[in-house]
């Protein structure tokens, strides 16, 4: 998925490096606490992966709730299980979170990006997608998102199935977000 790995790795390490982590509230996104425990949205049960974890929080919170998880990170030192994004694992997962992955990745790779989302969450299981930033909040990355990005990347092996315009946010963090949950076509052509 990275075209470039060793260049993706520094660029990433830098941030870390500088504490310049501005995505790193230090616990899980309020919207995705609120999806889970407040809104009861019915996520299939299984192996989690959370790419792009950082600190790995949301991968501990979902291990918490009873998921097998998988969390992976550009970052050295600080990936919580060692399996490369462009491999295929063993088995497949029921549940993909994805909050910052999406938007720190070349716009012209998230066809790429989808795809591999398809072949990594089994039918019938679950990618959440927390879309942001949707303008540009500094030099990219973060590249901004629309809507209608994570559908032409989605739509052929996904279906959306929830959709929240007006998440909870973090006090610190008033930009536009949506919080969504796809579900895995079961007649993909994806395998």
């Amino acid at each position: 998925m990275v075209e470039n790995s060793n260049l993706q790795n520094s660029y990433w390490e830098n941030f870390w490096k500088e504490g310049n982590t501005d995505w790193d509230l230090g616990r899980i996104d309020p919207a995705l606490k609120e999806l889970v425990e407040e809104k009861d949205f019915e996520l299939a049960k299984g192996n989690g992966l959370v790419p792009g974890c950082g600190r790995g929080y949301d991968v501990f919170y979902f291990a918490e709730k009873g998921y097998n998880m998988t969390g992976l990170d550009q970052r050295k030192g600080k990936i919580y299980s060692r399996r490369l994004l462009y491999k295929v694992p063993d088995t497949k997962y029921q549940l993909v979170y994805d909050y910052t992955f999406f938007c720190a990745i070349e716009p012209h790779l998230r066809r790429s990006w989808g795809n591999r989302c398809a072949e990594l969450v089994s039918k019938g299981g679950h990618l959440i997608t927390l879309m942001y930033p949707f303008e540009y909040i500094c030099e990219p990355p973060p590249h901004p998102v629309t809507e209608e990005a994570y559908h032409e990347v989605l739509d052929n092996n996904f279906d959306l199935v929830y959709i929240d315009h007006n998440p909870r946010k973090d006090p610190s963090r008033q930009y536009k977000n949506v919080m969504a949950v796809w579900k895995r076509k079961r007649n993909s052509s994806v395998k």
